[in-house]
């Protein structure tokens, strides 16, 4: 009974994950790029706009704004910006997503368990509830790895392209344009994009550049700013800072995956005690166990 009821709870967890984590993917397009990405992209994501953001969100996240407002954007306004908040999602939505999937994990978890035992238990309910609500939770903090993790792999080649560009001519703005065309796809490049659209409202670099800074909210890229204020200010070539952040940000990489090599080691002891150790003094050990009991032995 604990095996069935443990593998419908991880059944259903599993499958309103993946459900939810779709749904969050399929607000990065418009609808548009997903009827050139295919029918049933378009057809999921009106389905899903039409059944679950209109009537359930939209009245959820009008309830979140009267009631809470404050505490939810104090909550997840940053996690959103540095998620990139491709799915475009203010957050009394993103609340009112954790809203619903906390509900519809208490109602099927409850119903899976009422269904096996013929009784009502409080703790499943209450587990599944605090499953759900935090499920979203989830996703985000993966997203937020993922954006941060592909932007410093992508850093230093960036900054190796703009200063070239740089030492070719180019003023910083032209060299970042240059960039965004011709640069591979990426979280960084579309960073790169919302600079360009900042200047072009406000022509203060600096300005641009701290929001950048501010929406990726990684140690490197802050020093890249920093750097790149400091030259501005006093005149030095931008060329040069570039250059010299470029070496800093491959010696960091360098000294990252040194690190990491040095904590293999320790890291893979768990595994190899637990799933490679146990098969091996069974088969060691069958053999001669089954001789023993041939020989008369007990």
């Amino acid at each position: 009974m604990i095996f069935i009821l443990t593998t419908s709870f991880f059944s259903v967890f599993l499958f309103f994950t993946g459900l939810f984590g779709l749904i969050l993917k399929t607000g990065m397009l418009n609808e548009n790029k997903y009827r050139n990405a295919g029918k049933e992209a378009g057809y999921f994501y009106r389905l899903q706009k039409m059944l679950i953001y209109k009537p359930v969100i939209l009245r959820l996240a009008a309830f979140n704004r009267i009631f809470g407002e404050d505490k939810i954007n104090h909550w997840y306004k940053r996690k959103l910006i540095t998620s990139g908040n491709p799915w475009r999602l203010i957050p009394v939505e993103f609340f009112a997503y954790k809203e619903l999937l906390a509900v519809l994990f208490g109602i099927l978890l409850s119903y899976l368990y009422f269904y096996s035992t013929n009784e009502i238990n409080v703790i499943v309910i209450i587990i599944s509830i605090v499953a759900g609500f935090r499920t979203p939770n989830f996703l985000l903090d993966y997203k937020i790895k993922e954006r941060k993790k592909s932007i410093l792999i992508d850093l230093p080649f960036f900054i190796d392209i703009i200063a070239l560009a740089a030492a070719a001519g180019l003023d910083f703005k032209t060299a970042i344009e240059k960039v965004v065309k011709e640069g591979r796809p990426g979280y960084l490049r579309s960073e790169f994009d919302k600079l360009l659209q900042d200047l072009k409202v406000s022509p203060l670099l600096n300005v641009a550049l701290n929001n950048m800074a501010d929406r990726i909210d990684l140690y490197e890229v802050r020093s890249l700013v920093l750097a790149l204020i400091q030259a501005d200010k006093q005149g030095t070539p931008i060329k040069d800072t570039l250059k010299t952040q470029s070496e800093i940000r491959l010696e960091e990489r360098f000294l990252k995956a040194e690190k990491l090599a040095q904590e293999a080691p320790a890291k893979i002891i768990f595994p190899l005690v637990l799933c490679i150790f146990p098969p091996v003094l069974m088969i060691i050990g069958v053999p001669f166990y089954l001789k023993y009991l041939e020989s008369g032995g007990f």
